[in-house]
C-alpha cells in the first residue's frame, strides 16, 4: 500500500508525475489498524464486519475524519467482487492485499470510473458496438484491466496535466504528440470533440515502473472525458487509420519514434449535421423609463459538430411595436465551438405603458429559424 516498488503509493506518484501520493495521518508510512475480530460470518455476503471493526479501531487511535479514505480488509465472502468503493469507504474482499485492487477502489474514490474496451459483432467497428468489457482496457490504467499509468483522460481530470499538454483539435492537419510518460515536454494528450465528450489520442512508452515494453510505440484513441468512463477505440499502428464515419474523423499514425508520434487528423465535411447553435441575452431582466435605451449583451455560439464548415448565422431583433433596436440586425460567421458577442440598444417607445416587455433574438440560418432568447425590458414610471 505505502511502501516498495510496485505500491500503491508508487503507482499515483509515478503516474501523476510525483504530484500525488498516499500516506497516512499519522505516519508518513501509513495507518493500519487491526486485525479485529467481529461478529460477522465470512458466509454473508456484505460489508463482514467492516463498520464494526471502526469502533475497536477509534480505541487505537482511528478517527475517520482524519482520512480522505479508509479500506476494510476482510477474508473472502460470497460478495461478486473483490473490491467495492461507497466514497471514502472502500471494502476490499479478499485475503490478499493487492496493489492493483486498492489503487482501481482508490480511484473510484477520487471520482474515476472504469477504463473500458468495445465488444464488436459481426460487422460493428468501434465505437458503434453492442457491447463493451468493463475492464477491458489494458494499457489505460489502473481502472481497467491492467497495470499501466493512468490515461490522460484521468490525468486531466485529477488535475496532473498542465493546459499546455493538451490540444484541442478542429482542424486538418499533421500534429506531434510526446510521450504520456514524460510531463512538461510537450502536447501529451490531443482531443477532438464529439457531441457529449471526446476523443483523446495518446501515445505511451516503456518509462518508468508501470509502463511495460508492450507499450513501446503505442498510439492509443479513448472516448471520455472527466471522471466518466474510458472506452479504448482504437490503436492504429504506423500506417493505419482510425475512422468514425458518423462524425466525419478520421485518426492515422505517419510515424512514432522515442520521442513523439506524428497524427494526421481530418475532418469530412460530408458527415456535418447543423446543429441549433446557442444564444445567451444578459441582463436578462432590467427597467427602464419610456423612451430609455437599454444596453443587452447577446452572444451566439456555433453548437453543430466539428466537421462541420463554418457557418453565417443572422441574428434579427423580434421587438414589440414601435420599439427599435440599434444595430437592428446583423450576421455573423462562426466556426465549430466558436462564439460571438456584442452588445446591443434596445429603446422602448414614449408612449409604452409601464410593464413588462419581452424583446427577443432569433438566429436564422438560411431562412430557417435555429433559436430564440427573450429577455425583460421593464417599463417603469
Amino acid at each position: 500500500m505505502f511502501t516498495g516498488t510496485f505500491s500503491v503509493n508508487a503507482y499515483y506518484l509515478e503516474s501523476s508525475y510525483n504530484q500525488m501520493g498516499i500516506t497516512g495521518a499519522l505516519r508518513p508510512d501509513g495507518d493500519i489498524f487491526g486485525v479485529y475480530t467481529v461478529a460477522s460470518t465470512s458466509g454473508v455476503c456484505g460489508s463482514n464486519g467492516a463498520t464494526e471493526a471502526a469502533a475497536p479501531a477509534a480505541l487505537d487511535g482511528y478517527v475517520s475524519g482524519n482520512y480522505f479514505a479508509t479500506i476494510y480488509m476482510f477474508p473472502s465472502s460470497p460478495c461478486g467482487y473483490s473490491g467495492a468503493t461507497f466514497g471514502p469507504t472502500i471494502y476490499v474482499n479478499q485475503d490478499l492485499l493487492q496493489m492493483w485492487t486498492i489503487a482501481h477502489e482508490l480511484g473510484h474514490s477520487l471520482g474515476m470510473s472504469h477504463a473500458n474496451s468495445y465488444v464488436c459483432a459481426a460487422g460493428e467497428v468501434p465505437p458503434y458496438c453492442s457491447n463493451t468489457n468493463t475492464y477491458g482496457d489494458v494499457t489505460g490504467g489502473i481502472m481497467g484491466g491492467g497495470q499501466n499509468q493512468l490515461n490522460n483522460i484521468n490525468r486531466e481530470f485529477l488535475g496532473f496535466l498542465s493546459p499546455s499538454a493538451i490540444q484541442t483539435v478542429i482542424a486538418n492537419g499533421d500534429y506531434l504528440l510526446t510521450p504520456i510518460e514524460y510531463n512538461g515536454m510537450g502536447v501529451s494528450a490531443l482531443r477532438i470533440p464529439l457531441s457529449f465528450n471526446y476523443y483523446y489520442i495518446e501515445f505511451q512508452q516503456p518509462a518508468g515502473v508501470f509502463d511495460p515494453e508492450r507499450v513501446r510505440d503505442l498510439v492509443s484513441i479513448r472516448q471520455g472525458y472527466g471522471g466518466s468512463e474510458t472506452f479504448l477505440v482504437g490503436a492504429p499502428a504506423v500506417g493505419q487509420i482510425f475512422t468514425d464515419s458518423p462524425n466525419g474523423i478520421s485518426v492515422a499514425t505517419i510515424s512514432v519514434s522515442p520521442t513523439g508520434a506524428l497524427m494526421h487528423i481530418a475532418f469530412d465535411p460530408a458527415a456535418c449535421k447543423l446543429q441549433p447553435p446557442s444564444i445567451s441575452i444578459t441582463p436578462a431582466v432590467q427597467s427602464g423609463k419610456a423612451r430609455s435605451s437599454l444596453a443587452y449583451t447577446v452572444t451566439v455560439t456555433n453548437k453543430s459538430m466539428v466537421a462541420c464548415p463554418a457557418q453565417t448565422y443572422a441574428v434579427m431583433p423580434n421587438l414589440p411595436s414601435r420599439w427599435t433596436q440599434g444595430p437592428s440586425s446583423y450576421s455573423v460567421t462562426l466556426g465549430y465551438g466558436a462564439s460571438d458577442t456584442r452588445t446591443v440598444s434596445i429603446t422602448s417607445p414614449g408612449n409604452a405603458k409601464p410593464g413588462d416587455y419581452q424583446p427577443s433574438e432569433k438566429i436564422n440560418l438560411s431562412q430557417k429559424l435555429y433559436s430564440k432568447r427573450s429577455a425583460v425590458y421593464s417599463v417603469i414610471q
